[in-house]
């Protein structure tokens, strides 16, 4: 009994350094990633299939030529760290692929969810609804990155410009006019210097 209960633990302890060794050694490649290596995305899969990095950029890779793989590849990485908002936001681009607009309005909503106050998700999401047609939503979204993050202005201020400009999307600043946003003033003085129609101003 004795020998076997140590056997038991000796398996136990030895699965358990394995398994270590896998999650260090794919973590190690999914450092390599970030830092922009082209064959670690293969190499950390080879040695764990859950790391979440190596999915989401297999999922980028395919989702063009492969969209049912790369959103298989998204919904692996969003079970094995959901509190990262990247691939809500890559499913949901599949999504609109597919012609399912319904689940890719959904993904979104949880990448909200999970970083309401994350500039950066504010930015993402209203660059979203802009390709969904949404104008008021895209720039509601705009507005509140704007709000939490300055140096956004240099991206967002000429993309809103566009939107001033053009006859069919300027309509949808009114979501500004109740309570305009601390950013618009500034914003304002840059359209008045570039507008090339009195009727943008």
């Amino acid at each position: 009994m004795i020998i076997l209960r140590q056997i038991l633990i000796s398996i136990v302890a030895a699965f358990l350094i394995w398994r270590i060794g896998v999650v260090g050694i794919s973590s190690h490649y999914a450092q390599s990633i970030t830092a922009g290596e082209r064959d670690a995305v293969g190499k950390a899969l080879t040695w764990d299939k859950r790391q979440p990095e190596a999915l989401y950029r297999q999922a980028l890779a395919l989702r063009n030529d492969d969209p049912d793989t790369a959103a298989a590849f998204l919904a692996q990485a969003n079970a094995h760290y959901p509190a990262d908002a990247r691939p809500f936001f890559a499913a949901a681009e599949v999504a609109l692929t597919r012609g399912d607009p319904v689940r890719a309005d959904a993904l979104v909503e949880m990448a909200l969810r999970l970083k309401p106050a994350d500039p950066r998700i504010r930015q993402q999401t209203g660059t979203y609804w802009l390709r969904r047609n949404d104008v008021k939503r895209a720039i509601f979204h705009w507005s509140l990155a704007l709000e939490a993050y300055r140096p956004a202005r240099r991206k967002l201020f000429p993309l809103l410009f566009k939107l001033a400009e053009d006859p069919r999307t300027r309509p949808a600043y009114e979501i500004l006019t109740a309570s305009p946003p601390s950013w618009w003033d500034s914003f304002f003085s840059k359209v008045a210097k570039r507008a090339t129609e009195i009727e943008t101003v």
